[in-house]
């Protein structure tokens, strides 16, 4: 395998980053021979984002290429070349801007627009760009004829295809950063999580548009209450208080405090949770007040365990299974997932381009998920031993009775 680190390190500016296939660092001028393989190709080019681009990505030449990669180098471009770590060849970039809503432009070499390669970039893209560039939402083109970026991104979670600044053909997916600082606003809405929180100080701050007209900021302005929580009347019969996540925000606040509920969404998000799936409704939206106060309530619980190196692992399998159980994540769908992810790694092997790292990522991941579906379906630690051992033994039987393996 390439080695990263030695043929980079202290090379180029800023960020690096890394998954189990691919090396991202700033894309340099001794990329543009290899890049004009991606920029070259227009078919390649056809499944590129180029709105707002002026002539577009196509490069005929390779003095276009090298003029493309100077104005990537400013300051004020994020453009990762990506590398494939197994070959060093450099194989695309990809650019991120942050703001209210965070660009992602994905532009790959034809042979590597596949659903795994996709898959894999766009899931480092959710991990690690919404949390280095500050965004709302994370949104991505992906035109008709992107069939492969269409079917990772919706299964994925990303809402569209949608216009977005009056272009057309892109995915959303709200960041769900948290910013703790901002806390709830007097009603009870979760500012620290709002999909609008990449450039909004804040309710308590007068950040929202509508802060002169609203009775529950007004109210608690006048009458010196921290939040709705406060107010002997409360829940009153303002507009706000007929949501139930609003009434339940706040209600939970009332019992245990606000820095209580800041603790239940940080521990939602490490679950997955989204606040802003769709437009204003996301994962806290259930049905009734008590169901999101049972929601918060198990949330709660699991920031009073113990740290994960502190836990055995069934304990934290039962962890993981509680948190599906609360989020309604279905752990059969995972199961699934995953193992088709296994059997790609197995395929990779065989074909020798696999690393052990990754095989062992991915079978580690079946454990996982499907020692969460046995729990789910109340299989014990012992029957799963007992079945293991059964079925070990009359393998062995059958080798010594037959030859078969």
């Amino acid at each position: 395998m390439w080695d990263w680190n030695k043929e980079n390190k202290g090379k180029y500016r800023g960020y690096r980053y890394e998954t189990a296939n691919f090396a991202l660092r700033q894309v340099g001028p001794e990329d543009a021979p290899a890049l004009l393989q991606c920029y070259g190709d227009a078919e390649a080019v056809a499944l590129m984002n180029g709105d707002n681009c002026g002539r577009g990505f196509y490069c005929a030449t390779l003095a276009d290429m090298e003029s493309y990669i100077r104005i990537w180098q400013g300051e004020g471009y994020a453009r990762p070349a990506v590398i494939d770590k197994h070959t060093g060849e450099v194989i695309g970039t990809l650019e991120i801007f942050g703001g209210e809503a965070g660009v992602l432009r994905v532009d790959l070499r034809r042979d590597y627009e596949r659903e795994d390669v996709l898959r894999e970039l766009y899931t480092l893209a959710l991990r690690e760009f919404t949390r280095d560039f500050p965004m709302s939402a994370l949104v991505t083109k992906a035109p008709p004829a992107a069939k492969a970026r269409r079917k990772v991104l919706e299964a994925l979670g990303f809402a569209g295809p949608e216009a977005f600044r009056g272009y057309p053909d892109y995915y959303r997916m709200p960041a769900g950063r948290m910013r703790r600082e901002l806390g709830i606003a007097y009603c009870g809405l979760a500012c620290c999580l709002c999909s609008e929180n990449a450039t909004c100080p804040g309710c308590q701050e007068a950040g929202c548009g509508n802060h002169e007209t609203c009775r529950n900021y007004q109210c608690c302005q006048e009458k010196g209450f921290s939040g709705c929580w406060e107010c002997p009347g409360f829940p009153c019969d303002a507009p706000m208080m007929e949501k139930a996540r609003v009434r339940a925000f706040a209600r939970f606040v009332r019992e245990h405090g606000e820095e209580a509920l800041l603790d239940c969404l940080e521990n939602g998000v490490k679950a997955g949770l989204v606040y802003h799936r769709e437009g204003l409704a996301g994962d806290y939206d259930l049905g009734t007040e008590e169901e999101v106060l049972g929601l918060l309530s198990g949330l709660l619980e699991k920031g009073k365990e113990s740290p994960a190196g502190q836990r055995t692992v069934e304990e934290l399998i039962g962890a993981v299974y509680e948190l599906n159980q609360a989020s309604g994540m279905d752990s059969g769908v995972y199961a699934a997932e995953e193992c088709a992810e296994l059997i790609k790694e197995l395929m990779k092997e065989q074909r020798g381009k696999g690393s052990r790292e990754s095989l062992v990522e991915e079978a580690c991941d079946v454990l996982l998920t499907t020692a969460i579906l046995l729990k789910k379906h109340g299989v014990e630690k012992d029957e799963i031993e007992n079945r293991i051992r059964f079925k070990a033994s009359k393998a062995l039987e059958r080798w010594r009775d037959s030859g078969e393996v």
